[in-house]
């Protein structure tokens, strides 16, 4: 392996963008490796992904321990299992289509991505963050229970461990 001394700074400053901003370094990792290491789309986005899960893990926990408000745990396991069955589909897929295609869908959901967050703005404290459904006022679906109401800490916002209802959809129960 050429070069090996360049990978160990190249991961870590990939730990520390992708532990600092929630996303799973992908966003500058699989750039870095086609562009500036020259490894083929699909090895990288592999390279990428095998990385992500400790790294992933590690900055979780993390967050998990210090964070002022819960983590809705049982999100995460949702989050999880769909995560799973969408990696054996996208993975799947990314076989199936080009090194070239996956690069320009790559860059085209980034650039899409990068024009929502710059010129979305966050709602206000208190809003709510579903983004919509009518109401206003206080912040919360009324219509559901506050997931892990009872192990919020004093100092946590009014917005933790709130399950949101998509905007468009009805709340159940």
């Amino acid at each position: 392996m050429e070069n090996w001394y360049i990978y160990i700074p190249f991961g870590v400053a990939c730990g520390i963008f992708g532990a600092t901003l929630g996303v799973g370094s992908g966003v500058l990792m699989i750039p870095m490796l086609v562009l500036f290491m020259h490894f083929p789309q699909k090895v990288a986005q592999g390279m990428s992904l095998a990385v992500i899960a400790p790294m992933a893990l590690v900055g979780a926990i993390r967050y998990k321990m210090n964070l002022r408000e819960d983590m809705d745990m049982a999100v995460v396991l949702l989050l999880g299992v769909g995560a799973v069955a969408g990696a054996l589909i996208g993975s799947a897929l990314a076989m199936w289509l080009s090194g070239v295609t996956l690069r320009r869908i790559f860059a085209v959901v980034m650039i899409l991505i990068a024009a929502r967050m710059f010129f979305v703005t966050e709602p206000p404290p208190g809003a709510g963050g579903g983004g919509g459904g009518g109401g206003g006022g206080g912040g919360k679906d009324a219509s559901r229970p506050a997931a892990g109401a009872a192990s919020m800490s004093a100092d946590s916002s009014a917005d933790s461990g709130a399950v949101r209802t998509p905007p468009g959809t009805a709340a159940a129960g």
